[in-house]
């Protein structure tokens, strides 16, 4: 079994020409053609069912509130549709066939953003242990 937060499994425009650019200034992970849209689609269809049938997985993203701006990183805020935790947006982090285990408000992607990273959770690394196999 496999366990992930935040991961574009549908790709995100941040890994592609945009993560070549913010790489250069610090501000990334830096390129990677499997996490791009198109590489994602490529990448996912080398993924049987079966396999994606053993992935429980989670979302995140920020809390919003109607009478203010949210975001988890402003910049990317401009470049993602809401929902997203500033990195992936909540649409492009679905794997068909996989598990959803549910998704959470208030959680960014990692720190330095707005709100708590996804990975400070708990609960839900508590349950992600229970569910592990040893």
């Amino acid at each position: 079994m496999i366990q992930s937060v935040g991961t574009p499994y549908q790709g995100t425009v941040l890994a592609g020409a945009l993560a070549a650019i913010g790489e250069c200034f610090d501000l990334s992970c830096g390129y990677n053609c499997d996490l791009t849209e198109g590489g994602a689609v490529k990448w996912l269809n080398q993924v049987p069912y079966w396999a994606r049938s053993q992935v429980h997985y989670y979302t995140t993203s920020f809390s919003d509130s109607w009478w203010s701006y949210d975001y988890c990183q402003i910049v990317t805020s401009l470049i993602l549709d809401d929902p997203d935790d500033g990195t992936v947006e909540k649409s492009r982090g679905q794997l068909p066939g996989g598990n959803n285990g549910g998704h959470t408000t208030g959680q960014c992607h990692t720190y330095k953003m707005e709100e708590g990273s996804q990975c400070a959770d708990r609960n839900r690394n508590y349950l992600m242990n229970a569910l592990a196999n040893y």
